[in-house]
């Protein structure tokens, strides 16, 4: 199926039919404050994450600023338990719980790979994007801020696991989200060869101002 199938989606919903304003009001699922991570943020807060050794497959290599980045991936198979019809773990004689072969991982639509992309400069890793369970994590060190790192590796992942739903937002996630649909429209639309599409209604890349904590709880 293609990209730009509306089914595809979260909510059925592709980018190119909603602005990114109402793209970032379906995503969007609450606030967290930006301290949470700060740690992350710190020269050397994403060390944790490993090296390019761990992350092996080189995706790509763009330039962000005076960085070249590479952005990488483990390339490891997910592995999930068999469950039957009422959720429970399926167990072999042994008691150990049995694991999905290939064709019923690939029936039950999950992902087949690793989706972490990790994004290295100088062989350090910079910024990362995850499935943080269930949600859409995305984390950039402060040296390498507002070049564009985070918004390539949401919407990257975003095109990668087009169902997915972002989550919670900082406010900086928040104009992030904002940004990646442009991306993502840009990327939908040279796609499917559709010139005029790039942005739903009107040009909403420009970053804008968050909505307060209060009016995300109404």
């Amino acid at each position: 199926m293609s990209l730009t199938e509306k089914n595809r989606w979260y909510a059925g919903v592709s980018p190119l039919d909603v602005t990114a304003e109402d793209f970032c009001k379906l995503h969007q699922t609450g606030f967290i404050p930006s301290h949470i991570y700060e740690r992350y943020e710190e020269t050397g807060g994403l060390k944790w994450v490993g090296t390019t050794e761990k992350y092996s497959e080189l995706q790509e290599t763009k330039r962000h600023g005076n960085l070249s980045v590479e952005y990488r991936k483990t390339g490891k198979d997910l592995e999930y338990c068999k469950t039957d019809a009422d959720g429970d773990i399926v167990r072999g004689q042994d008691g150990l719980a049995l694991m999905m072969n290939l064709e019923e991982k690939k029936a039950a639509g999950v992902a087949l790979k690793d989706q972490t992309i990790v994004a290295f400069a100088d062989g350090e890793p910079i910024g990362m994007v995850c499935n943080e369970f269930g949600a859409v994590g995305v984390w950039v060190e402060s040296r390498a801020q507002k070049q564009g790192i985070g918004t390539h590796l949401l919407a990257t992942y975003m095109l990668e696991n087009p169902g997915v739903r972002i989550g919670q937002m900082t406010n900086a996630g928040f104009n992030m989200t904002i940004a990646a649909h442009k991306n993502l429209c840009a990327a939908l639309a040279e796609t499917q060869a559709l010139p005029g599409r790039t942005v739903a209604k009107s040009q909403e890349s420009q970053r804008r101002e968050p909505p307060t904590q209060s009016a995300l709880k109404d």
